[in-house]
Protein backbone atom coordinates (compact mmCIF):
# COMPACT_ATOMS: atom_id res chain seq x y z
CA UNK A 1 0.00 0.00 0.00
CA UNK A 2 2.58 2.58 0.54
CA UNK A 3 4.37 1.63 -2.07
CA UNK A 4 1.24 2.07 -4.31
CA UNK A 5 1.03 5.88 -2.75
CA UNK A 6 4.42 6.52 -3.37
CA UNK A 7 4.30 5.68 -6.97
CA UNK A 8 1.44 7.28 -7.19
CA UNK A 9 2.97 10.43 -6.01
CA UNK A 10 6.20 9.93 -7.73
CA UNK A 11 5.11 9.16 -10.97
CA UNK A 12 3.54 12.51 -11.47
CA UNK A 13 6.48 14.34 -10.71
CA UNK A 14 8.89 12.18 -12.91
CA UNK A 15 6.33 12.65 -15.74
CA UNK A 16 6.40 16.30 -15.15
CA UNK A 17 10.69 16.85 -14.72
CA UNK A 18 10.94 14.32 -17.87
CA UNK A 19 9.02 17.26 -20.03
CA UNK A 20 11.29 19.99 -18.52
CA UNK A 21 14.47 18.15 -20.72
CA UNK A 22 15.42 21.32 -23.45
CA UNK A 23 15.69 19.79 -26.87
CA UNK A 24 17.63 20.84 -29.49
CA UNK A 25 16.18 22.18 -32.68
CA UNK A 26 17.27 21.05 -35.92
CA UNK A 27 16.55 24.11 -37.31
CA UNK A 28 18.90 26.09 -34.87
CA UNK A 29 21.04 26.87 -37.99
CA UNK A 30 18.28 28.81 -39.72
CA UNK A 31 17.63 31.74 -37.07
CA UNK A 32 20.79 32.88 -35.65
CA UNK A 33 20.71 35.08 -32.75
CA UNK A 34 22.28 38.19 -32.73
CA UNK A 35 24.12 40.87 -35.20
CA UNK A 36 22.01 39.00 -37.84
CA UNK A 37 18.74 39.51 -36.42
CA UNK A 38 19.09 43.24 -35.77
CA UNK A 39 20.35 43.42 -39.24
CA UNK A 40 17.23 41.96 -40.95
CA UNK A 41 15.49 43.87 -38.62
CA UNK A 42 17.07 47.28 -39.80
CA UNK A 43 16.59 46.09 -43.56
CA UNK A 44 12.78 45.42 -42.66
CA UNK A 45 12.39 48.59 -40.96
CA UNK A 46 14.26 50.62 -44.04
CA UNK A 47 12.03 48.77 -46.91
CA UNK A 48 9.04 49.63 -44.58
CA UNK A 49 9.80 53.24 -44.33
CA UNK A 50 10.24 53.46 -48.18
CA UNK A 51 7.15 51.74 -48.71
CA UNK A 52 5.31 54.32 -46.75
CA UNK A 53 7.45 57.39 -48.26
CA UNK A 54 6.55 56.26 -51.68
CA UNK A 55 2.49 56.73 -50.40
CA UNK A 56 3.14 59.32 -48.23
CA UNK A 57 -0.42 59.91 -47.69
CA UNK A 58 -2.61 60.77 -43.92
CA UNK A 59 -6.17 59.42 -44.27
CA UNK A 60 -9.20 59.95 -41.61
CA UNK A 61 -8.14 56.72 -39.77
CA UNK A 62 -4.71 58.54 -38.95
CA UNK A 63 -6.76 60.95 -37.35
CA UNK A 64 -8.89 61.16 -33.90
CA UNK A 65 -10.81 64.44 -33.80
CA UNK A 66 -7.87 67.05 -35.00
CA UNK A 67 -5.65 64.90 -33.45
CA UNK A 68 -2.80 62.16 -34.90
CA UNK A 69 -3.73 59.11 -33.33
CA UNK A 70 -1.38 55.87 -32.77
CA UNK A 71 -1.48 55.06 -35.99
CA UNK A 72 -1.09 58.34 -37.93
CA UNK A 73 2.29 59.37 -35.54
CA UNK A 74 3.32 55.84 -36.66
CA UNK A 75 3.08 56.44 -40.46
CA UNK A 76 4.74 59.64 -40.25
CA UNK A 77 7.63 57.87 -38.19
CA UNK A 78 7.65 55.35 -40.90
CA UNK A 79 7.52 58.38 -43.59
CA UNK A 80 10.55 60.27 -42.10
CA UNK A 81 12.23 57.34 -41.56
CA UNK A 82 15.44 57.46 -43.29
CA UNK A 83 15.27 60.97 -45.20
CA UNK A 84 18.73 62.61 -46.02
CA UNK A 85 16.67 66.09 -45.52
CA UNK A 86 17.97 66.98 -48.72
CA UNK A 87 14.73 66.68 -50.46
CA UNK A 88 11.24 67.65 -49.43
CA UNK A 89 9.01 64.69 -48.35
CA UNK A 90 5.33 65.57 -49.69
CA UNK A 91 2.61 64.64 -47.09
CA UNK A 92 -0.65 64.03 -48.72
CA UNK A 93 -3.95 64.79 -47.39
CA UNK A 94 -6.69 62.94 -48.59
CA UNK A 95 -9.99 64.47 -48.04
CA UNK A 96 -11.53 65.31 -45.26
CA UNK A 97 -7.62 65.39 -43.74
CA UNK A 98 -6.51 68.66 -45.51
CA UNK A 99 -7.73 71.05 -42.67
CA UNK A 100 -5.71 74.01 -41.13
CA UNK A 101 -6.13 71.67 -37.63
CA UNK A 102 -4.45 68.47 -38.50
CA UNK A 103 -1.54 70.32 -40.28
CA UNK A 104 -0.69 71.97 -36.81
CA UNK A 105 -1.10 68.65 -35.05
CA UNK A 106 1.20 66.87 -37.86
CA UNK A 107 3.66 70.15 -37.88
CA UNK A 108 3.56 70.13 -33.51
CA UNK A 109 4.57 66.53 -34.09
CA UNK A 110 6.95 66.52 -36.42
CA UNK A 111 8.87 69.49 -35.23
CA UNK A 112 8.71 67.79 -31.61
CA UNK A 113 10.83 65.44 -33.75
CA UNK A 114 13.24 67.20 -34.71
CA UNK A 115 11.88 67.87 -38.51
CA UNK A 116 12.31 71.12 -39.81
CA UNK A 117 9.49 72.76 -42.38
CA UNK A 118 11.96 72.85 -44.75
CA UNK A 119 12.06 69.04 -45.05
CA UNK A 120 8.64 68.44 -45.82
CA UNK A 121 5.28 69.90 -47.80
CA UNK A 122 1.69 68.79 -47.34
CA UNK A 123 -0.37 68.30 -50.29
CA UNK A 124 -4.52 68.13 -50.72
CA UNK A 125 -5.41 65.27 -52.50
CA UNK A 126 -4.44 61.14 -53.26
CA UNK A 127 -0.57 60.67 -54.41
CA UNK A 128 -0.43 60.47 -58.46
CA UNK A 129 1.86 57.62 -57.63
CA UNK A 130 -0.60 55.16 -55.23
CA UNK A 131 -2.51 54.48 -58.35
CA UNK A 132 -1.47 53.08 -62.23
CA UNK A 133 -3.53 52.62 -65.37
CA UNK A 134 -4.92 49.51 -65.37
CA UNK A 135 -4.17 48.62 -69.01
CA UNK A 136 -0.29 50.16 -68.36
CA UNK A 137 -0.34 47.40 -65.44
CA UNK A 138 -1.29 44.07 -67.75
CA UNK A 139 0.63 45.07 -70.66
CA UNK A 140 3.72 44.93 -68.59
CA UNK A 141 2.48 41.79 -67.08
CA UNK A 142 2.15 40.29 -70.68
CA UNK A 143 5.37 41.34 -71.60
CA UNK A 144 6.53 39.25 -68.72
CA UNK A 145 4.78 36.40 -70.05
CA UNK A 146 6.42 36.95 -73.35
CA UNK A 147 3.62 38.87 -75.11
CA UNK A 148 2.48 41.98 -75.12
CA UNK A 149 -0.47 44.25 -76.29
CA UNK A 150 -0.14 44.86 -80.09
CA UNK A 151 -0.81 48.11 -81.76
CA UNK A 152 -3.92 46.96 -83.37
CA UNK A 153 -4.86 44.69 -79.99
CA UNK A 154 -4.56 47.59 -77.48
CA UNK A 155 -6.89 49.95 -79.57
CA UNK A 156 -9.95 47.17 -79.63
CA UNK A 157 -8.80 46.43 -75.57
CA UNK A 158 -8.01 42.75 -76.58
CA UNK A 159 -4.70 40.98 -75.70
CA UNK A 160 -2.55 39.42 -78.23
CA UNK A 161 -3.85 35.85 -78.25
CA UNK A 162 -6.52 36.34 -76.22
CA UNK A 163 -9.87 34.33 -76.94
CA UNK A 164 -7.33 31.26 -78.87
CA UNK A 165 -7.34 27.55 -77.29
CA UNK A 166 -3.94 27.64 -75.29
CA UNK A 167 -1.26 25.93 -77.86
CA UNK A 168 -3.35 27.77 -80.87
CA UNK A 169 -1.69 29.57 -82.88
Amino acid sequence: MKFAKTLSLALPLMLALGCQTPQKSDNAHFFTPGEDQVALQGWSDRQAAAATRADSSLYASHFSGENLNSLGKAKLDSIMLGCDGNATTEIYLIDKCDTPEHRTAITAYLDHHGWKSEQYAFVAGTNPDSYTNAAQSVNDLDKLNGQGLTEASSSSGMAAGAGAAPGAK
